[in-house]
This record gives structure tokens, C-alpha cells and sequence, in this order.
């Protein structure tokens, strides 16, 4: 894992100081070197133990991601060293001391802060970490607790007399370790046996620990126990390890609990408690671990409830839209179908729809962003949802469009309704309105899919500003839902076949003349459109300027990445290459460079950590610096990202795998081309093929594999006309024409 020069010089002393402390108790203890005399070498082992502690910490200062995981592990690491040290002056002059001690109880938290450590690696290690989840892991501590429990209290009581604290103690050690290494080998599991290098030290560190705590315990109990020998230097060892563990990279994306795994994990915990349990009815057990054994199956209880309270939470979340709260279009369609079988049992009895799209939104969407449009559709929800009857089901439709199902009226009433739903909205003061159709069920229609097809042909002949569909008399009325009803009851399909027929006529014509009033309007809306694009692109060239004019190489380097990284974009997204805002984040990516002094900008020689941490703050600052710009909304994701790396040891953010947004992973491959492509004062411009094997060496480790795999099967020939083009136009000029 990459850390600033400054922090990487710290990191040598104090693994210098660390292995050195440890090796010289190690040779004091077993092979009386150096002799006794002088100073105390034994202390040179809790020294061990606080090195270790401040590689930890270290970790934690020095970067951002998993900060909590490593200050637990450092504390607990450091509580060790002060149990060590307590224990030695308190008792290094005692024939027998006392079991346990004051000391086992410092220690033993080294224990419960590395558990808590290992259980948010493992959350942060999982795509999705329900509460399930921490539910499973108490159901899978307390049962593997009883088993431990039934197996061991008795030889622990034989040999410590029976004394609670020390049978406590005792049992303390050997649990917390069975429990935590069980942890490990599960992530083991979860990885197809094929961990990372971190959780590789973590897993030797605990099996070596769990080994070690038996002969702990065992000799403690006993009185045979000898402080200040192997056991420490083994612990010593241990701790090292863990240091070592926190400065790994973490090389993979996010592993999915799903499957087999959600249900396995705690089938197979319940299934242990269960047979303690049942042990226990043929063999005498422990209070102790018949009541971990029913708490187990407590916790097991009480994960099925929860599992049933997500399920159901999880069905409501799919009847309705996220953004709105509304339903959505699958649940309105399907009320829909619902009302219509309801109203056929119930003799006819009429029913309306009304749809619903909201006039301007494409220009709130433009002019001030996508937040903004999600903030006035919210809105627009709340309007339309106010206004509606009790009983009458709302919908977000998806995009700008909505409708309502509303029981128990006929046309003139849902337009009334429909009315005074428009006139919440424009009462909103947001500078938009909505247009809206309704339509009858019969007489609009026998089926759902016709009755939907009128109320939105209604609604796009009100949006062109066609004339509203002519309102039919009563009479007419009525005699059409008699038809209806009479052609259901006795079967007179022709007479059905007709008014669908006839339908389908109305619904074509109001459909031309919607398509020739949307052809006018999209002429006039391409052109404002074209307007608009116009000035976007003005204003990021402007702003790209002052980026070139404070720094000439950026911008040749600005040409260079804009075009190379669009090149790339159409080989892994095509889709998205023709986006603007992805030209847009290209341009800016240095924008913060703005906020960064001349002096650090232009150093010749390395930077100090004090000026290197300014140099890292540029993505943050350019975010600050594009705030006020209304239009840019994915570039952003460019701005701030661009320096994140695909194990997670990049910056601002320490973003890992596909957390990383796709063009900043992009946009990461050809800017580390251009850096080895193009002349720097302390070097000439490397050949193509020269980045291409370093892309290849930095692929799963700095860059995303995808991205680099889809560069190196670009026309090398064209990469390289690209970068000269660029080169030689020494301003954004060029940008222009596209």
C-alpha cells in the first residue's frame, strides 16, 4: 500500500526498532544473550508490543479507508503492551503470582476490539452487510461459545479448583480464540480458499495465537506458567503480523452474501446449538452452556422474525418508486387490472384513470441538474398524491410522468379531480406544469390496455395543444357502457371487435396530430439545445484555459487525455462515449490545480509531506471550485475520482474496485499513459510499448483490468497519431470541433 515518502521513512524505523526489540528478547530469553547485568532486556518485549501498536496507528493516520478497523486492532495491541508491563512490575518479584490477574483483565480486551475489527472488515468486505448479518454472527458466537463451554469448563474447573475467576479466565482465552479464528477461516470460505494477502497474516497470527493461549492457560491454571519467555516473544510475533496485515492492499471488489451463503451460515450455527442441546439430554451439561445453547436459538428466533420483517419490507419497496414514494408502474398496472376484474363482479360499476406529464422538465434537468429535477418531481408527487381521494392510488409511471386510479368516478368528476391536481402543481412556483388525459372504465374502454391508450392520448393531445378529446353526452354514454355490458353478457364478440376497431381510429388520429405537433416542438427544442450545448462547452473550455495558462504542460496534457480517454470510453462504454458530461471531466480533471500554489506546482525536486498532502487536496478543491456550475453533474465524479486507484489506496476517498466510478477508472488508464508518454524535465518521453507493460504490471492493483485490457487492444498507431496530434496543439482549440 502506497504512503507519502515521509510516512514510508517512519514505517522503516519502526519496523526496525520492532524486529530489533523482538529479536533481542528472543535471544535474551533462550539463549541468555545479552547476559544478565546492565539493562533490563525483558523490556524490550512490551517495546515490541507498542511498535506494533504504532504501525497500526500509522496505518490510520496516513489513510482514510478502514480507519476504525486498524485503531481497534492498534488499541487492543497497545492494551497488551500495558498488561505486559503492569504484570511485571506488580509481579516480578513474586515466586507465585496470582491467577488471574488485573493484567488478564487489561488483556483480555485485546481480544474484544480485534473481534469488532475483524467483524467491519468482514462488513466492509461484503457488497451488502444486513442487519441479518450481525444476527448471524451472535447466533454463530454463542452457539460455537456452548459448544466450547460444554467441552471445556469441566477440565477447567478440575484444574484450577473450581475458582469463578479463574475458570472465567480460563475459559476466556480459548473461546475468544476458537471464536475469532472461525471468523477468519469463514472469510477463508467466502474467498473460494483463495484470501487476500492480508487476511493470510491475520489467519497465521491467530492460528499461532490460539496455540500459544492454550499453553498460556494450561500452565497458568496449573502454577507452572513462567512469565517473561517464549509465550511473550510468540505474542510479540503475533501483534508484528497484524501490523504487517494492515499496510496489504486490498486487491479484490466486494464479495455477495447471497445464495447458499445466506442460508448455510445460519443453518449451520443453529444446528450446533440444537446438538448441545441435544448432547445434553444424554449427558449431564453445564448451566453454562445449556444457556449459550437456548440463547443461540434465541438469536436464531429472532433472525427469522427480522428475516420476515425484511421480506415484507422488501415487497413494499417493489410496489413503489424510491424517489417518489409513489407506486410504481408495475403496481399501477397491475391495480388497474385488479379494479377492472372488481368492477365486471360488481355489475359495471365505473371507474377512471388519469395520466399525468410534467410540462418543462427536460429544462430543469438541463439548466439546473439532475438533483434539482429529482428535488421538483418529489414535489410534483406530493401535489398530485395531496389532491387525490381516499382510496385513489398514485403512481410514478417513470421519468416525468405519473397517473391516478380513482375509484367510483366517471369522466367529468376525474377531470374535475385531474383539474385541481394541475392547479396544485403550478401552484408549486417550480416553472412547470402538467399536462394530463383521463379516461372512463367502460366507456372508454373494456380492457386496460385501451382504457390507458385513450387517457394517453388525451394527455399528449393537451401537452401538443390539440383540441380536447369532445366529452360524450350522458346518453351516449350510457348507451356505450349498456353496449359493453350487454356484449360481455351474451357474448357478442363482433360488437366488441368494432368499438375496439373503432377505437384504435380515434387513437391514430389523435396520435398524427400529436406527432406533428412533437415534430415542430423537438425542431424548435434542437436548436435551443444546440444553443445550449454551445455555451456549456464555452464555459468548460474557459475554465480548462486557466488550468493551461497556470501550468503550460497541463495543457498539452489536457488534449492529450481528453482525446485518448474518449478513444478509450468507446471501447469499454460505448453507449455513454457520446455523454458531454465525460468530455466535460476530462477537460477539468486539474481544475483544482487552481487552489494549489505556484511553487509546489513547479518544484523540481520531491515535495515535503506538507506540500504533498496540498498536492492530494487538488480533487477535493476542484469539486469546490465546479460547485456553483449548475450543468455539470457525472464530470464531477471525474473531477474528484480521477486519482482513486482500483485497490483502494488512491485519494480523496480511498475508493475500491467498481466503487470507483467507470469514467474516473477510465480516465485513470490514459492519464497515466500520457504521464510516461510525454517528455518530463527528469526524463524523455517513454515509447508506447513501455506503457503498455506497466499498464500490464499495475492492472488489479492500481488500474481497473478491464480498462487496461480494452487500451491494449486499441491501434497502437492510432493511440500514437493521437498523442502527437494533441501534443503539437499546444491550446483547447481543437476541442472546439467536436
Amino acid at each position: 500500500m502506497n504512503a507519502s515518502p515521509g510516512t514510508a521513512r517512519l514505517l522503516k524505523v519502526f519496523w526496525a526498532a520492532a524486529l530489533a526489540a523482538l529479536g533481542g528478547y528472543s535471544l535474551h530469553v533462550t539463549v541468555g544473550f545479552p547476559p544478565k547485568g546492565g539493562p533490563d532486556w525483558h523490556l524490550l518485549c512490551p517495546l515490541s508490543y507498542v511498535l506494533a501498536a504504532a504501525i497500526c496507528f500509522t496505518r490510520v493516520a496516513a489513510i482514510e479507508r478502514e480507519r476504525l478497523v486498524w485503531s481497534l486492532f492498534g488499541t487492543g495491541i497497545l492494551l497488551s503492551g500495558i498488561g505486559w508491563l503492569y504484570y511485571y512490575v506488580a509481579f516480578r518479584h513474586d515466586a507465585a503470582p496470582p491467577y488471574p490477574s488485573v493484567a488478564d483483565a487489561i488483556g483480555i480486551w485485546f481480544y474484544v476490539a480485534s473481534f469488532a475489527a475483524l467483524m467491519l472488515m468482514v462488513r466492509n468486505r461484503l457488497h451488502r452487510f444486513s442487519r441479518n448479518l450481525w444476527l448471524d454472527a451472535v447466533i454463530g458466537v454463542l452457539a460455537l461459545a456452548a459448544v466450547g463451554a460444554a467441552v471445556l469448563v469441566h477440565p477447567i474447573v478440575a484444574s484450577t479448583g473450581g475458582e469463578e475467576s479463574a475458570v472465567a479466565t480460563s475459559l476466556a482465552y480459548p473461546l475468544a480464540d476458537v471464536l475469532t479464528l472461525t471468523l477468519v477461516l469463514g472469510m477463508f470460505a467466502l474467498n473460494g480458499w483463495r484470501p487476500e494477502r492480508r487476511w493470510v497474516l491475520i489467519g497465521i497470527a491467530w492460528l499461532l495465537l490460539t496455540v500459544s493461549d492454550a499453553i498460556y492457560v494450561s500452565e497458568a491454571a496449573s502454577g507452572a506458567f513462567v512469565a517473561r519467555g517464549v509465550l511473550d516473544a510468540t505474542w510479540a510475533v503475533v501483534y508484528l503480523l497484524i501490523a504487517k496485515a494492515a499496510w496489504q492492499r486490498s486487491e479484490r471488489p466486494p464479495l455477495r452474501f447471497d445464495g447458499w451463503r445466506m442460508l448455510g451460515v445460519p443453518l449451520a450455527f443453529t444446528s450446533i446449538a440444537i446438538a448441545v442441546l441435544v448432547y445434553g439430554n444424554f449427558k449431564p451439561l453445564n448451566p453454562t452452556a445449556m444457556t449459550l445453547a437456548l440463547l443461540a436459538l434465541g438469536g436464531s428466533l429472532a433472525a427469522a422474525v427480522t428475516s420476515y420483517l425484511e421480506q415484507r419490507k422488501l415487497e413494499t419497496l417493489a410496489r413503489r418508486d424510491a424517489l417518489t414514494g409513489l407506486l410504481n408502474y408495475r403496481e399501477f398496472h397491475r391495480r388497474v387490472e385488479e379494479r377492472i376484474e372488481a368492477a365486471r363482479l360488481e355489475g359495471g360499476k365505473t371507474f377512471a384513470v388519469a395520466l399525468f406529464d410534467v410540462d418543462g422538465f427536460k429544462d430543469v434537468n438541463d439548466l439546473r441538474g439532475h438533483a434539482e429535477g429529482d428535488r421538483v418531481l418529489r414535489e410534483v408527487a406530493r401535489a398530485i398524491g395531496g389532491a387525490r381521494r381516499a382510496g385513489d392510488a398514485a403512481a410514478r409511471l417513470g421519468g416525468d410522468e405519473f397517473g391516478v386510479l380513482m375509484h367510483d368516478a366517471d369522466v367529468e368528476g376525474a377531470t374535475a379531480l385531474a383539474r385541481r391536481m394541475s392547479e396544485r402543481v403550478d401552484g408549486l412556483g417550480e416553472g412547470i406544469g402538467i399536462s394530463y388525459g383521463v379516461a372512463e372504465w367502460p366507456a372508454d374502454g373494456p380492457s386496460k390496455e385501451l382504457l390507458l391508450l385513450r387517457a394517453d392520448v388525451a394527455m399528449y393531445a393537451a401537452k401538443a395543444g390539440a383540441p380536447e378529446l369532445p366529452v360524450e353526452t350522458s346518453p351516449e354514454r350510457d348507451r356505450r357502457r349498456r353496449d359493453n355490458d350487454a356484449s360481455a353478457a351474451i357474448g357478442r364478440r363482433r360488437r366488441v371487435a368494432d368499438a375496439i376497431d373503432a377505437e384504435r381510429r380515434q387513437a391514430n388520429a389523435q396520435l398524427r396530430a400529436y406527432a406533428e405537433a412533437v415534430r415542430v416542438t423537438y425542431a424548435q427544442g434542437l436548436e435551443r439545445a444546440q444553443q445550449l450545448k454551445q455555451n456549456y462547452l464555452a464555459t468548460v473550455l474557459t475554465l480548462a484555459s486557466a488550468v493551461e495558462a497556470k501550468d503550460e504542460y497541463t495543457g498539452g496534457h489536457i488534449n492529450r487525455v481528453h482525446h485518448l480517454g474518449l478513444l478509450l470510453a468507446r471501447a469499454v462504454v460505448p453507449h455513454e462515449a457520446d455523454d458531454p458530461q465525460m468530455a466535460y471531466g476530462f477537460l477539468l480533471h486539474d481544475i483544482g490545480k487552481l487552489a494549489v500554489p505556484d511553487a509546489i506546482l513547479n518544484k523540481a525536486g520531491p515535495l515535503d509531506d506538507e506540500e504533498w498532502e496540498l498536492m492530494r487536496s487538488h480533487p477535493e478543491a476542484g469539486v469546490r471550485i465546479l460547485a456553483p456550475i449548475p450543468f455539470l453533474g457525472r464530470a464531477m465524479d471525474v473531477v474528484r475520482h480521477h486519482h482513486e486507484r482500483w485497490d483502494g489506496a488512491g485519494y480523496p476517498d480511498g475508493l475500491a474496485g467498481e466503487e470507483i466510478p467507470m469514467w474516473s477508472r477510465i480516465f485513470a488508464v490514459v492519464d497515466s499513459v500520457d504521464a510516461m508518454t510525454s517528455d518530463r524535465p527528469y526524463r524523455a518521453a517513454l515509447p508506447l510499448e513501455v506503457a503498455h507493460e506497466e499498464l500490464k504490471k499495475a492492472a488489479g492493483t492500481q488500474f481497473d483490468p478491464v480498462c487496461v485490457a480494452a487500451f491494449m487492444d486499441l491501434d497502437p498507431s492510432l493511440v500514437e497519431g493521437l498523442i502527437q496530434e494533441s501534443s503539437s496543439a499546444r491550446t483547447l482549440t481543437s476541442v472546439r470541433e467536436q
